[in-house]
């Protein structure tokens, strides 16, 4: 296909059965960035897209660069479902349409009652095809090397160059495979310019050689973790148009489990709240905050209530944690994010770009690495050699499930909040859940690391639900509620989990006011910074204020760069900012952390939280609650 009459530039649609479609690139001057797409070759292209719960297209890369003359110019592209066209803006040089006419191949099918109303093959909360920013930097063009595989400059080695259409790469499964075989090789990391002959196309056969690593646009930025900092920060990246990759450990959520009860998270208006407006997901929070309300109550182990209200001083609503994840993930692109991915170790290479080794699933080099990978990162010692230290605690999780129908005293116990039951260096802390269910955190306070997580391992809940209430150590001398409590939750695993019980674990934080010094290429964020324990309710507002703060950095960056050099420059001058500003606000933290675990634990500490939480005084009337 060549130039129109009009001087517009053409692309055309090969639109598959299985809702995938390919864009062939036709003119020779049109520069694809080479992130998610199955092969990149000397004279084609091809971008992929994901179905929308609308019915339209989503493109993967709808923003295009291209150069002409050493004239960088940029189109955003939407796909027009009514019309059967792809739209680009025209830049500078007055670009006028990017086109597609609609091709002879098969339709999409009509959803049957089973499928309409949801995408097929993922779940995908729907919304408008977003615009992200697939940078290509100026000095990564060159021209096809016919030494190299993967460099052809003959027509005829076209048709046996692209990936099958016929049996195409899904980009939103969640498994492995989707992203290994259709790679060229990072440490290539090169994009081609097309030769005048290109054409459309239409082949299908895949090229012969692949690897297992992954090609990224440049400069490429890698997100480790899909936790509520990792989704947040990704999240944010994709509203402004920055192309990136989260890699994740466990296996995508299933809508089953990302609906079963989880804890519940307070957000604050400077750090949680806040980034949740700025991913532009406010009106669709609120709706999930219904389920635990701002009332706190704090009980003695005789069952004594010491304290009662109806909320703190400020608006912190509690959303689910799956909720919370829920929520972020359906603003961030389903392409984005590798599931499965277990990180073994990060790298820096020779060149100062960062390695990620992922053992059998491959490997992949960025520009930019930022550690969201909790607790134990992977990421953390390309910074530091600090690691998280026993904080005192052991700790575990249990459920009560359809507390209001089953157990109506312990609902009036608890109240419509949270509820903490403090007393001999130990505590019973729950919040309300989701579908009428509560979490119960069982915690006790112990020199000994390791005592209480040896004691329960491998236990039924039967049995643990036994140790729980007849142990003197533990809590055989509390009010009989307060042990119904403990027996109705461990019950209710059983129903949720099965048999076995989860142990009381330690738990583990970072030393108080850590640093490092900045270094190109990598930043950390959330746990995985600044790890402490939950007595301050602020691990996932810091996590997220991490993202917000992170994201900002990152943009000015991208702004304000042109080429891999400077665009590294900008961003380590900022991430050290960054840092600077995270190193004194989670230091504060950590400190209120120590300081309220010192409070609870103590030998009363319900009376000595009471006493705490009524020196705030009563919410004013006026107080700002959205």
């Amino acid at each position: 296909m060549h130039e129109s009459s009009t001087g517009a530039r053409r692309l055309s649609i090969l639109k598959q059965e299985n809702a995938q479609a390919t864009v062939g690139i036709t003119k020779p001057n049109w520069t694809v960035p080479p992130i998610l797409c199955g092969w990149f070759g000397a004279t084609e292209y091809l971008l992929y897209c994901t179905e929308t719960e609308y019915g339209g297209l989503e493109l993967v890369l709808p923003v295009l660069r291209t150069y002409e003359n050493g004239v960088q110019n940029v189109h955003k592209v939407q796909y027009d479902n009514g019309r059967n066209r792809l739209v680009a803006a025209g830049a500078a040089q007055g670009l006028a349409a990017v086109t597609g006419a609609p091709t002879s191949g098969p339709r999409r099918r009509r959803r049957t009652r089973e499928t309409r109303g949801r995408c097929t093959r993922s779940s995908f909360t729907p919304r408008a095809p977003a615009l992200v920013d697939a940078r290509q930097v100026h000095s990564e063009l060159v021209h096809p090397d016919s030494s190299c595989p993967h460099r052809r400059n003959a027509v005829s080695d076209a048709d046996s160059a692209v990936p099958s259409l016929t049996a195409p790469m899904d980009i939103r499964s969640s498994g492995n495979d989707a992203h290994k075989s259709r790679h060229v090789a990072s440490s290539s990391r090169q994009s081609f310019v097309p030769s005048p002959s290109s054409h459309l196309i239409t082949a299908s056969s895949p090229p012969s050689t692949y690897t297992s690593e992954y090609s990224m646009p440049r400069p490429s930025i890698a997100i480790v973790g899909a936790g509520p900092a990792g989704l947040c920060l990704g999240a944010l990246l994709h509203k402004e148009g920055i192309p990136f990759t989260i890699y994740e450990l466990r296996q995508k959520p299933t809508e089953e489990a990302l609906s079963t009860p989880s804890g519940m998270l307070d957000l604050h208006q400077e750090s949680g709240l806040a980034a949740i407006r700025a991913c532009g997901l406010w009106d669709r929070f609120l709706p999930l905050t219904a389920d635990c309300g701002e009332d706190d109550v704090i009980i003695a182990k005789d069952g004594t209530v010491v304290h009662r209200d109806d909320g703190g001083i400020t608006y912190r609503p509690e959303i689910a944690r799956n909720s919370l994840a829920h929520l972020l993930l359906s603003a961030t692109p389903p392409a984005a994010v590798r599931w499965a991915h277990k990180l073994l170790a990060a790298t820096r290479t020779r060149e100062g770009r960062i390695r990620l080794d992922f053992g059998p699933d491959g490997t992949s080099e960025h520009d930019f690495v930022v550690g969201a990978d909790g607790a134990w990162s992977k990421v953390r010692p390309l910074l530091t050699d600090v690691k998280p230290q026993y904080g005192g605690i052991s700790f575990n999780t249990l459920h009560i499930l359809r507390v209001t129908e089953n157990h109506p005293e312990l609902t009036s116990m608890i109240g419509p909040g949270s509820c903490m039951i403090l007393g001999d260096a130990k505590g019973l802390f729950t919040h309300r859940c989701t579908n009428d269910s509560v979490s119960l955190y069982v915690a006790v306070a112990d020199d000994d690391e390791r005592h209480w997580a040896d004691q329960t391992r491998q236990l039924s809940l039967a049995e643990l639900k036994n140790l729980l209430l007849s142990s003197p150590s533990l809590f055989a001398s509390w009010g009989e509620l307060n042990k119904k409590l403990i027996a109705s939750a461990c019950d209710g695993e059983v129903e949720l989990s099965g048999p076995l019980a989860p142990p009381l674990k330690p738990l583990y934080m970072l030393p108080v006011g850590h640093r490092w010094e900045a270094k190109a290429g990598v930043a950390l964020v959330g746990d995985a910074a600044h790890l402490m324990m939950p007595w301050a309710g602020e691990g996932v507002n810091l996590a997220l204020w991490d993202a917000l703060d992170l994201a900002a950095a990152i943009t000015g960056a991208w702004r304000a760069s042109s080429d891999d050099a400077s665009f590294s420059d900008a961003l380590t001058t900022r991430v050290a900012d960054f840092d600077n500003r995270m190193f004194a606000r989670t230091k504060k933290a950590a400190e209120e952390t120590l300081s309220n675990a010192q409070l609870i634990f103590g030998e009363n500490g319900a009376q000595a939280l009471a006493d705490l939480m009524a020196s705030f005084g009563p919410r004013p009337p006026d107080a700002v609650v959205a």
